[in-house]
């Protein structure tokens, strides 16, 4: 036996075979000693007995030498090589797989459990393959998911519609393999799509490169509400209204979508073809999703703010927009950097007498055409606003008085060139306005200061005959009583 066979639990010279032989011994021993009492005058039996139990002994230790020691240390040894096998299969040595050198009794049952080890073995290293991608895509989901909590964080706290576009626009184009990001919304009044926020910046975007703006009938995702994908243009099949028509490229449309109303369109633009994956796709449509009911919020609420610093019948500012106006621009004396602005006391000459005469109806229509007229010939900057009756008043930032009243001339004249007849069979063909100019802070540092110096200019407008201009004088702060400048119209 060798060396390694001495590390077996069965002793060298206490085998299995000489325990069995010496229990059996003694029975057959019994067995020869009863039959010599029973046979007693033949001895030659007992010593023919006991040469039988010593042969029969000897066979049984030899046989069970042969036919159970040996293949039981045979296969203990081989045990332990399968278990060293082990070892080396599991550290991923060359030598794993070598085969053993036993018997061929012993070769099958090696390369049995040798097969089966690998098949074990390798589906052990594709499951732990397939937890890595598991766990590498629930890291992803969920980077996604605290990436899309930001952002609905940040777009619950916008203030306005803007903000809520650019956050959208940067998002996707920072999280995607975008080219593109453009959103688009409708305005039914003009019956066009206004690009509200483009990402990155581009120069190149007119209504002539792209006719869908002004058609947005053509659009289909303005005229279904559903979404519109292309993986790879020249492949797939591209809308009329494509914005992207480089050969390999994808878009995606996604509706912006508020209370089943479709209100615009994002449209997404990649170089990378077949990019939108259903991962992706979920989470910009959750992104947008989280996105539009805000949108619709803040419109609320710009509509509910406009109406309640907008005048109804005109559509300029009320009054009361007008004094918040003017808190704001005028400003303490320590925080005044080199501002100015003029205002302008607009009121229509003999107004009453329409009223009485023609009706409110007929002079309802007479405020609306003067208010229009007043808009159209101010700038952008400036701001209209009806005072209350027939008084309207501009305010005029970054002017002194005398540009001011320049700008007072102007609405003047073009209010006197005018022709009313159209509103009624019987309306004056023309009607007049008194303006009276003052300027912060060359004739006033607060707010009721200024609407007081312009009032008193425009009373002296109407005390000097109507339709006219009147500017309070820059030295008036230093007199009890304000000067005037009177701007007379020239007559025809």
């Amino acid at each position: 036996m060798d060396q390694s066979s001495s590390k077996h639990p069965l002793p060298r010279n206490w085998s299995t075979a000489a325990k069995l032989s010496l229990l059996v011994f003694p029975f057959l021993a019994l067995c020869a000693i009863s039959l010599a009492w029973i046979i007693p005058d033949r001895p030659w039996v007992l010593w023919a007995g006991a040469v039988v139990c010593v042969l029969l002994t000897g066979v049984i230790f030899q046989g069970t030498r042969l036919v159970v020691t040996q293949p039981l240390r045979r296969l203990a040894l081989e045990m332990e090589r399968i278990a060293q096998s082990g070892g080396e299969i599991s550290a991923g040595t060359d030598q794993a797989w070598a085969r053993p050198s036993v018997g061929e009794e012993i070769r099958g049952l090696w390369q049995k459990f040798s097969g089966a080890y690998q098949r074990i073995w390798k589906e052990q290293k594709d499951r732990a393959l397939e937890l890595q991608r598991e766990a590498a895509a629930h890291e992803s989901l969920t980077r996604r998911l605290l990436e899309l909590h930001q952002v609905a964080q940040m777009i619950h706290q916008a203030i306005s519609e803007h903000d809520i576009y650019r956050t959208l626009a940067h998002t996707l184009y920072a999280v995607l393999p975008l080219r593109q990001v453009l959103i688009l919304r409708l305005n039914p009044s003009e019956d066009r799509l206004q690009i509200v926020w483009t990402w990155p910046k581009r120069d190149d975007l007119s209504l002539d490169a792209y006719p869908v703006w002004d058609k947005p009938s053509s659009c289909p995702v303005i005229r279904s509400g559903r979404e519109y994908l292309v993986q790879r243009v020249g492949r797939d099949l591209t809308c009329a209204s494509s914005l992207s028509n480089s050969e390999g490229d994808g878009y995606w449309c996604v509706p912006l979508v508020i209370g089943g109303r479709t209100i615009g369109v994002v449209h997404l633009a990649s170089s990378v073809p077949d990019c939108w994956t259903e991962q992706s796709r979920k989470w910009v449509e959750a992104l947008i999703n989280s996105a539009a009911p805000m949108i619709g919020h803040l419109q609320h609420l710009e509509r509910a703010k406009r109406r309640a610093m907008i005048d109804e019948l005109t559509g300029a500012y009320n009054r009361r927009f007008l004094e918040e106006f003017l808190a704001k621009m005028i400003v303490p004396e320590e925080r005044r950097r080199n501002q100015q602005l003029s205002l302008l006391m607009i009121d229509l000459d003999h107004f009453k007498l329409v009223n009485d005469t023609y009706g409110h109806p007929v002079g309802d229509e007479v405020l609306k055409a003067v208010a229009s007229t007043l808009h159209r010939n101010l700038k952008e900057s400036d701001v209209l606003a009806r005072y209350g009756g027939e008084e309207f008043t501009v305010i005029l930032p970054r002017t002194d008085s005398t540009s001011a009243a320049i700008v007072a001339e102007r609405l003047r004249s073009a209010i006197a060139n005018l022709s009313f007849c159209k509103l009624a069979p019987s309306v004056p063909d023309r009607v007049t306005i008194s303006i009276g100019v003052a300027a912060y802070p060359s004739h006033a540092r607060t707010v009721s200061e200024l609407i007081r110096c312009a009032d008193e200019a425009l009373y002296q407008a109407k005390s000097l005959g109507r339709n006219r201009v009147v500017c309070v004088c820059a030295n008036s702060l230093a007199t009890a009583g304000h000067q005037t400048q009177t701007v007379t119209p020239e007559r025809n």
